[in-house]
């Protein structure tokens, strides 16, 4: 997890002190991903997690970014886009997953939310959908 971390280079024994403790934000391509608890895991018993994004810089015009699963059949999102404008560029958006019950004995499935936006690589938030079966 990230820290703020402050040295008096008056002192020779080169300690650091930790100052204050952040939130674990990953920056990833176009922007930024916090994930509740540092991971996305929910289960096909019906539970559910979710994770935030923004933007890394502020954009001359909205711009919409995409959210889809790369598994239909193992997670569902709770939104299929999020629109971010030169004025809300920074604002965290949250995007919930849910895990879907198949029905098989296929164990943990690992799948991805991708996150996409014309002219830039997509960010892909790696989800654990825990078997139930």
């Amino acid at each position: 997890t990230p820290a703020e971390v402050e040295t008096d280079d008056d002192d020779d024994d080169d300690e650091e002190e930790e100052v204050e403790e952040l939130a674990p934000v990953c920056v990833v391509g176009f922007g930024s991903v916090v994930e509740s608890s540092g991971s996305t895991v929910m289960s096909e018993s019906g539970s559910s997690d979710s994770f935030t994004f923004a933007l890394a810089s502020q954009p001359g015009s909205s711009v919409v970014v995409s959210v889809v699963s790369s598994d239909l059949s193992e997670v569902s999102v709770s939104t299929s886009s999020l629109t971010f404008s030169p004025s809300n560029w920074d604002v965290p958006q949250s995007v919930t997953v849910n895990g879907v019950n198949d029905g098989l004995d296929d164990g943990d499935q690992s799948v991805s939310v991708v996150l996409s936006a014309d002219g830039f690589e997509d960010v892909l938030v790696g989800a654990m959908n825990l078997d139930n079966d």
